[in-house]
C-alpha cells in the first residue's frame, strides 16, 4: 500500500511536472539576474522566462501538428535548449542558496538535491567509477527536462494514439462488412481526438496555473508557499533515498549471512561446486 500511494503521488506530480518546472526555474533565475514583474524583453530574466516559454509552445506545436518523424530535429534542438536552461537553473540556484545561506527553503533544496546523487554513489562505491558516476549525473540532470517537459507534452498530445492495438484483425471479403469496420474505426478515432482535446485543455489550464501561482507567490516576497513546495518535494526524495537505502542494508545482511552460511559448509559438498558458489557469492559480496 505504502508503494500504491508513492506512485499515486508520483503520478500526480508527472501531470503537473511542466508547470512545476517552469516555476523552479523562474524561481532561481530571477534570484540571480535582474528581472521585472512584467513580461519584459530588455531584463535578463524575463528574457529567458520568455524563451522558456516559447520553447514550450514549440513543443506543443510539434506534438500536436507534426509526425514524430518528421519533428525529430525540431525535438533534438529543444533538448539541447531545455538542458541548457536547466544547467544554468542548477547553477543559479547554487548561487541563491549561498547568497541567502539563512533562507530555509535553499537549504533543504539544495540539500536533498546533493543527497539524491550522492547517497547512491556511497551505496554502490564498490561497483561504480566516481568518473562514470560523475558523468552519468551531469547527463541525467541534462536530460531532466527532455522527460519532464517534452515526453510530457508528447505523451498528452497524443493521448487519443491507440492505434497499436485497436486495429481490426483479419481481412473480409465482405465489402458491407469492411464498410461498416472502417465507419466504426473513424468513429472510434474521432472520440478519441475529441477526449485528446478535452484532456489537452485541462492539462494546460492546470499546468498554467501552477506556474503561475509559483511565480505569484516568489515575486511577491510570500516564501512560505515555497518553503511548504519545497519541504514536500524533499520529502518525496527522502522517502526514497531512505527506503533504497533500507533496500541496500538489507541486501548486504542477506549476503553475508548467505556468505556464512557457504563458509560453514561440510567439507565433502561437491569440491568445484562449492567453490564455485562460495566465489561468486564472495565476489558479489
Amino acid at each position: 500500500m505504502v508503494l500504491y500511494a508513492y506512485m499515486i503521488l508520483l503520478l500526480v506530480l508527472s501531470y503537473v511536472i511542466v508547470g512545476l518546472f517552469y516555476g523552479a526555474f523562474s524561481v532561481f533565475i530571477r534570484a540571480v539576474l535582474p528581472s521585472s514583474l512584467c513580461t519584459s524583453i530588455s531584463k535578463p530574466a524575463n528574457i529567458l522566462e520568455n524563451v522558456y516559454i516559447v520553447f514550450l509552445f514549440f513543443i506543443l506545436m510539434l506534438s500536436t501538428t507534426v509526425q514524430v518523424n518528421y519533428a525529430e530535429t525540431g525535438f533534438r534542438i529543444c533538448s539541447l535548449v531545455m538542458g541548457a536552461f536547466t544547467i544554468l537553473m542548477v547553477v543559479s540556484s547554487v548561487f541563491y542558496a549561498l547568497d541567502k545561506s539563512s533562507n530555509l527553503t535553499a537549504v533543504i533544496l539544495i540539500g536533498v538535491f546533493i543527497a539524491s546523487y550522492f547517497i547512491p554513489l556511497l551505496l554502490n562505491f564498490n561497483h561504480l567509477k566516481v568518473a562514470d558516476f560523475i558523468k552519468g549525473a551531469i547527463y541525467a540532470i541534462f536530460l531532466s527536462p527532455t522527460y519532464a517537459n517534452i515526453f510530457t507534452i508528447f505523451a498528452i498530445s497524443n493521448i487519443h494514439d491507440v492505434s497499436w492495438g485497436s486495429r481490426p484483425g483479419g481481412n473480409t471479403q465482405d465489402k458491407h462488412a469492411a464498410a461498416k469496420v472502417k465507419f466504426a474505426a473513424a468513429k472510434k478515432e474521432e472520440q478519441y481526438k475529441n477526449y485528446r482535446a478535452n484532456f489537452l485543455v485541462v492539462w494546460l489550464g492546470v499546468n498554467v496555473a501552477v506556474g503561475g501561482t509559483i511565480t505569484y507567490w516568489s515575486r511577491s516576497g510570500q516564501e512560505i508557499f515555497l518553503l511548504y513546495l519545497g519541504i514536500a518535494l524533499s520529502a518525496i526524495i527522502s522517502f526514497k533515498l531512505i527506503l533504497s537505502t533500507l533496500h541496500k542494508l538489507v541486501s548486504w545482511v542477506h549476503h553475508l549471512r548467505v556468505l556464512c552460511h557457504i563458509r560453514y559448509l561440510p567439507k565433502r559438498t561437491e569440491g568445484s561446486l562449492h567453490q564455485e558458489v562460495r566465489n561468486r557469492v564472495i565476489g558479489k559480496f
